[in-house]
């Protein structure tokens, strides 16, 4: 995410910046040298990016019906239970379901120990 903040004194060289590197001619170079995929939904279906990196027409339905994260401030704590339980059945030292045993017992665990610290706080 790009952004100027409100107190900067080069509000206008930071647009102009941002401009840039969101601009389609950018924003396809960094595609074809770089690897990034756009931010341009139009580059999802430009030929002559498509030919170097085919699978982009793949991935743009995926990203038009991607959902942003739910805003907790447990984040941390569940990525913290989520994570290595993920990755013990990528390296194959758990199946699914011992993973997904061990995340729920934790994510119910943070989420309890969260309500009742608000219940706690209410008192």
């Amino acid at each position: 995410m790009l952004a100027i903040p409100t107190s900067s004194p080069h509000q206008r060289v930071v647009g102009e910046l941002i401009s840039f590197l969101t601009s389609p001619d950018t924003q396809r170079k960094i595609a074809m040298e770089l690897g990034y995929n756009p931010v341009r939904r139009a580059l999802y279906t430009d030929q002559s990016l498509l030919e170097l990196r085919p699978l982009l027409k793949d991935l743009y339905p995926i990203l038009l019906g991607a959902k942003p994260r739910p805003v907790t401030p447990y984040y941390l704590l569940l990525s913290q239970a989520v994570q290595p339980e993920i990755s013990a059945v990528v390296v194959g030292r758990k199946s699914p379901k011992e993973a997904l045993d061990v995340i729920r017992r934790r994510v119910d665990q943070i989420m309890g120990e969260q309500t009742s610290t608000a219940e706690l706080g209410r008192s």
